[in-house]
């Protein structure tokens, strides 16, 4: 069974540097299905090139389209409960169900959020791993880790961030008038950051998978700090700009090819809890023992937040040339 696994591992790394062909070009009526409430891909290949169209933003809306319309992904639960305190990019709410799993052909991937690791489990042995919380370590395939240092809020112009950093530079702080046209109070604050999510193969040729993601975000004052809100708001922006991903890895080694993304998106919209947008995934053999890459980024335009209802004053549009 850890042989079977290690080769999966292996070629999960080896796809991730050889697959070219685009992703609908893979699918078929019954490539990705649903069972047992979680989303299953007929290959790992699929997969791969899902998740990549999902990391594109003018993409994305697309592809979430051909998904199953019956699975519940945790994205759904998200926009329900309004709260996201989730670590993933914005590529992974589509695909995960409840139990942060997913699947292809006969093997169940799943997070642990408090481990921090990513299991592979051949369907076989999903029982064997649900009843032996011990001896769950040997399916272990990948740790990840996400955004804990931030960066200055005084820093300026163009940013560069490490695999665990954030860049909440762009905040505004203001008092709550008006909720869909009711009086309402309290202290919120607008959020406009960068940040960033990586995964580690520990398996196989030691691929490092890297995201970076734009979130926008809306806060209210607790006695503990700041929280996650749930109140509607209008949010547009316009952004263009680059994003490059800087690394001393071989470029042999690299997903896809050209380690810069060019940034050209817009869009109009109503959120009720964290809105992510995908910048930038890219992939790369590690070199030596730790993980070593920086994001370069360059975002030019205007973000624009108001709680549905709010007084007009209270709206925010951020904008800058540039932004970051």
């Amino acid at each position: 069974m850890k042989k079977s696994i290690c080769i999966l591992a292996f070629l999960f790394a080896t796809l991730w540097t050889s697959c070219q062909k685009k992703s609908d070009e893979l699918r078929t009526d019954n490539s990705i299905s649903v069972i047992g409430g979680r989303l299953r891909f007929a290959n790992e290949k699929l997969f791969r090139m899902t998740l990549m169209d999902l990391s594109d933003a003018k993409r994305s809306k697309i592809t979430k389209s051909l998904l199953p319309e019956n699975f519940e992904s945790i994205g759904k639960q998200v926009e329900v409960a309004g709260r996201d305190t989730l670590p993933f990019p914005a590529c992974y709410y589509p695909v995960l169900n409840s139990n942060m799993e997913y699947q292809v052909a006969d093997t169940i991937f799943r997070y642990d959020l408090t481990k921090r690791v990513k299991y592979a489990i051949p369907s076989s042995d999903m029982s064997e791993f649900e009843n032996n919380e011990i001896g769950r370590d040997k399916y272990v395939v990948a740790q990840f880790s996400s955004n804990v240092l931030q960066m200055p809020a005084s820093k300026s112009g163009r940013s560069y961030l490490t695999n665990i950093e954030i860049d909440a530079r762009h905040q505004k702080e203001f008092y709550l008038e008006q909720y869909n046209g009711l009086p309402a109070q309290g202290r919120r604050k607008y959020v406009h950051e960068l940040v960033t999510y990586q995964e580690i193969m520990l398996v196989g040729n030691r691929v490092v998978v890297a995201y970076l993601d734009l979130r926008i975000k809306l806060e209210s004052k607790a006695r503990t700090g700041w929280d996650p809100t749930n109140e509607a708001r209008h949010i547009s922006y316009s952004l263009t700009g680059e994003t490059k991903v800087l690394t001393s890895s071989s470029p042999s080694t690299w997903y896809p090819q050209n380690n810069q993304n060019n940034i050209n998106i817009n869009d109009v919209i109503v959120s009720f809890s964290d809105l992510k947008i995908p910048l930038q995934q890219f992939s790369y053999a590690m070199v030596g023992s730790q993980a070593g890459h920086y994001f370069s980024v360059e975002l030019n335009g205007f973000i624009s937040q108001q709680v549905n209802g709010d007084v007009p004053q209270n709206a925010w549009i951020n904008s800058g040339y540039p932004l970051w």
